[in-house]
């Protein structure tokens, strides 16, 4: 939905991690686009964002962060790398329910994962962290797509 609602289509290209469940990349597919994938930090195991800027093409329209095991990507640099490109950001946050944006730094402001930003989806699957049985949640960068997104929602 994030994508279709960003304008994401055919001869698109999104940049996302290769260390996540393939569901991650299909929803790139289904909207036509085509996934890239940009190496992960291995200390962070996240996508490493001197990788994705690696990966800019003129055909690039997003970048797709993958949160994972609920350790929040580098929000700070990606969005600021998006902003620089104008590119859209969908997060992955399936498994970041509750994250927080320093995750090391104790000294440093914190911010929940989903508070602010563009696109975040969460998860709310039997096997992740919080679970409703299925479902999830889209956090919109704007209230007046929410009609749109509950179109695309139904079908």
């Amino acid at each position: 939905i994030a994508l279709r609602l960003a304008g994401i289509g055919p001869g698109d290209e999104v940049i996302t991690s290769p260390l996540s469940w393939v569901a991650t990349s299909n929803v790139i597919l289904a909207v036509g686009a085509t996934p890239v994938f940009a190496d992960i930090d291995y200390t962070t195991r996240n996508i490493d964002v001197a990788r994705i800027a690696e990966k800019i093409t003129s055909r690039t329209r997003a970048i797709m962060p993958v949160h994972l095991a609920g350790r929040p990507c580098d929000l700070p640099a990606i969005y600021a790398l998006a902003q620089k490109h104008q590119l859209r950001v969908i997060e992955d946050a399936a498994q970041a329910i509750g994250s927080v944006w320093p995750s090391d730094d104790k000294n440093a402001a914190r911010a929940r994962v989903g508070a602010g930003g563009d696109f975040v989806s969460f998860s709310f699957h039997a096997n992740k962290n919080l679970t409703t049985g299925e479902g999830g949640c889209l956090v919109l960068p704007d209230a007046a797509l929410a009609p749109v997104a509950e179109q695309y929602r139904l079908q």
